[in-house]
């Protein structure tokens, strides 16, 4: 509720889905045309607000810095890759999931590797162009990430994440 009243929290308008920083860069492009931000995270907390706002000018120029100007990294990629599939911006989508799979170690060693999708680790696994030394490295992934799902995974879909794993490619007698 919005209105006169005594009680300054009923007059407060709480937006959780973004920080204070994103908004005011969305309010910074809507009313001049342009805005800053401090990094490549601050980026993205942006293209969120823009999305989540529906500033369709804002989120294209977010997307399209971030895929051309080397926002993009190692450290971003699974977000980037995240927001570009709920956004339909298949570019960045496309760019951050190579870059993760040409980075899948570091990803993978990650703190943040626990978190990701089911989707993505799925789509990571599966992907050709994984760039790993032995695929002992994605098994040892897609295990670490299985231990740290709560609740766990079913036997059927543990199964289905672990069918991509290519076990032929693993050293003979690494699974007992």
């Amino acid at each position: 509720t919005l209105g006169p009243t005594t009680d300054p929290a009923v007059n407060t308008l709480v937006l959780e889905a973004m920080s204070g920083n994103a908004l005011q860069a969305v309010c910074d492009f809507i009313y001049e045309g342009e805005c800053r931000v401090a990094d490549a995270d601050e980026l993205l907390d942006t293209l969120e607000a823009a999305m989540y706002l529906q500033v369709a000018q804002l989120c294209e120029a977010a997307a399209e810095i971030l895929h051309t100007d080397g926002h993009l990294q190692m450290s971003n990629a699974l977000r980037s890759w995240e927001i570009a599939e709920r956004a339909s911006m298949p570019a960045l989508g496309e760019a951050a999931r190579k870059m993760a799979c040409d980075q899948f170690e570091q990803v993978a060693a990650g703190d943040g590797w626990p978190s990701v999708p089911v989707e993505q680790v799925r789509a990571l696994l599966s992907d050709d162009r994984l760039n790993v030394k032995s695929e002992t490295l994605a098994y040892e992934a897609a295990v670490h990430w299985l231990r740290a799902q709560s609740p766990p995974l079913g036997a059927a879909e543990v199964a289905a994440l672990l069918g991509h794993v290519r076990f032929p490619q693993l050293p003979h007698g690494f699974i007992r």
